[in-house]
């Protein structure tokens, strides 16, 4: 006989052959990275997301089912599940958007409490904000949101307070937001019966896979909001759904700007003058071809100077703040970074009041509210999809006298890096975006 026991955080199937066995904890699992693994000193060259007893995340629970389901009968399997679904709480808070909501964020809000626990994925610019206010209104249990920055808890927390009152927003009320980091991740958290995780594509990382194991084993709805579901290696899909499940929802880029949600994107490129490359480390050629690469950042100076006079909101994205402090020093333009406090240089740049700004992609590559953004210029390097298009994302938002977006890449040809970058980002823009980016002649 097989048992399938299904839990919060952990379910288990026992009964299985050996071969049986052996299958099911294939398709749960995953091939590493070579070289990670050979630096790691450990050598496997896969990860098994269900234990040698059959158990694994309960997230992955509809691969388990799939795998059952040609002998899902009665008498050769037994469905245990020993979770509770908690009883809606009518009265314990009422939410006043002050604006009807999309269609497609009362679909998704639906979806995820009818899912209990999956991903909901939509373009940044579409309203993530609304969306996670709907579902927990929908449930109408006691809900932890989890963000990955203060900054982000800061926006949200603000938000929902105006929608449900500041009386219900805080740790120990019916709505807490909180920063991942601030967790206990080994502690059970209790008095909550529902978590959403904003920015959802990052519990790829160990953090939210232990705060799955450790502390939310007694939370039923489990819902989790991106716009980047999957990270840029295909294989860790599993990582992702395993804290939570799989995608319930999903608005396209392309439905979103049919529907005036976002605005469209353009691309355009930039070739930059062959630079001899005298280092051999990464670190070493990206401080030769782009922190300090004269040629590249007379360029990108001399743009942000021509959007500033043209009177267009324009975003710089830097990768290391010693970048940001040398166009600052160029163009004497403001740099945001996170070493101070800087927050009214973001609300002034999202108001459109604040014309050029540069930040780096850790302060403002993700999550920050960036309206009045026409331009955003990649300045660094990356071929990470999950940040790029959260990079591109700060130009989705609709503004009003803007008809587009514009994203701004350069091409270097100096090394075989800087160009595998540069297309592994025109394969995201073709990929998710439908569009191919356009070269610009240097004047």
């Amino acid at each position: 006989m097989i048992t399938l026991t299904i839990n919060n955080s952990e379910s288990q199937v026992s009964g299985l052959n050996t071969d049986q066995l052996k299958a099911l904890r294939a398709l749960m699992s995953y091939s590493l990275d070579p070289q990670a693994s050979y630096f790691s000193g450990n050598y496997r060259t896969r990860q098994n997301l269900m234990d040698a007893k059959g158990r694994f995340p309960t997230g992955l629970l509809y691969i388990a089912q799939k795998f059952l389901g040609p002998m899902h009968d009665p008498k050769f399997v037994v469905v245990k599940d020993l979770r509770i679904k908690p009883k809606a709480i009518e009265g314990l808070f009422k939410l006043q958007l002050g604006f009807t909501p999309y269609p497609e964020q009362e679909e998704a809000a639906q979806a995820a409490k009818e899912a209990i626990r999956g991903i909901v994925a939509a373009p940044t610019g579409v309203g993530k904000s609304a969306i996670v206010a709907l579902t927990i209104n929908k449930i109408k249990v006691p809900t932890l949101v989890i963000v990955p920055s203060l900054e982000l808890k800061r926006q949200l927390t603000e938000s929902l307070s105006i929608w449900f009152g500041k009386h219900n927003i805080g740790k120990g009320r019916s709505i807490w937001v909180e920063n991942i980091d601030a967790l206990d991740t080994k502690k059970p958290i209790s008095g909550y019966d529902s978590v959403i995780i904003d920015e959802f594509h990052h519990a790829a990382a160990k953090t939210y896979r232990t705060l799955n194991k450790k502390a939310l084993n007694q939370v039923y709805y489990r819902i989790g909001l991106t716009a980047t579901p999957f990270r840029s290696q295909d294989n860790e899909r599993l990582l992702l759904e395993s804290v939570l499940s799989k995608v319930v929802y999903k608005i396209n880029y392309s439905e979103a700007v049919e529907k005036g949600y976002i605005c469209p994107i353009e691309a355009y490129y930039y070739e930059i003058p062959k630079t001899k490359v005298t280092g051999a480390t990464w670190a070493q050629v990206y401080n030769q071809l782009v922190v300090n690469n004269k040629a590249r950042n007379d360029l990108i100076t001399e743009i942000l100077v021509k959007t500033y006079v043209s009177k267009v909101s324009t975003l710089c994205l830097v990768k290391e703040i010693n970048h940001g402090n040398i166009l600052h020093n160029y163009g004497a333009f403001n740099f945001v970074h996170g070493q101070s406090d800087e927050r009214h240089l973001i609300e002034s740049f999202a108001k459109g009041c604040l014309l050029t700004l540069i930040g780096t992609n850790g302060v403002i590559g993700e999550g920050v509210d960036t309206k009045a953004c026409e331009y955003v210029i990649i300045a660094g390097l990356g071929k990470s999809k999950n940040a790029f298009m959260q990079q591109a994302g700060r130009a989705f938002r609709v503004f009003p006298g803007k008809e587009s977006g514009k994203i701004i890449l350069f091409l270097d040809n100096s090394h075989k890096w800087t160009k595998a970058h540069f297309r592994a980002q025109v394969k995201y823009l073709r990929e998710e975006y439908g569009i191919v980016p356009v070269k610009i002649e240097l004047t």
